[in-house]
């Protein structure tokens, strides 16, 4: 007796062994398909990979530049500060001139009134001196 149940349950455990394997077991064209896309994404990361590495020089190449660009635009901003303080200097001295001028030019204008007063009244002496040297004389 005891023998009849064991043999049905050697079926039942040949039976399940046997679903288990056929279900684990994958076709050949499966294999082929995932193996031939396997292949594609191993390529595809590869690419990625050399572009990223690429990408990642170009952003330290840009990263260099930039720097040295915004070194320059504070040198240049440092220049034009300079230059707008020489410019505000030169300003200060023209006005400086021009108000000298005006006051050097009053100065001649009134120099010049007084030697040319002074060159008539010099003239009018010389002319009475003549005039009195000739009634001298005759």
């Amino acid at each position: 007796m005891e023998t009849k149940w064991k043999r049905p349950m050697v079926y039942v455990i040949v039976f399940t062994l046997a679903l288990l394997i056929m279900g684990g077991c994958v076709s050949k064209k499966e294999y082929l398909l995932k193996a031939e896309e396997g292949e594609k994404l191993s390529g595809e990361l590869k690419a990625l990979k050399t572009e990223h590495e690429r990408l990642k020089g170009e952003k330290e190449t840009l990263d260099k530049r930039a720097a040295a660009l915004q070194k320059e635009r504070n040198n240049l901003e440092e220049a034009r500060n300079q230059v707008q303080l020489e410019k505000r200097s030169l300003e200060d001295e023209v006005s400086f001139l021009v108000s000298d001028n005006e006051k050097l030019e009053e100065i001649l204008g009134a120099k010049s009134d007084a030697l040319s007063k002074n060159i008539v009244d010099l003239r009018d002496h010389i002319a009475s001196l003549k005039k009195e040297n000739s009634s001298l004389k005759s």
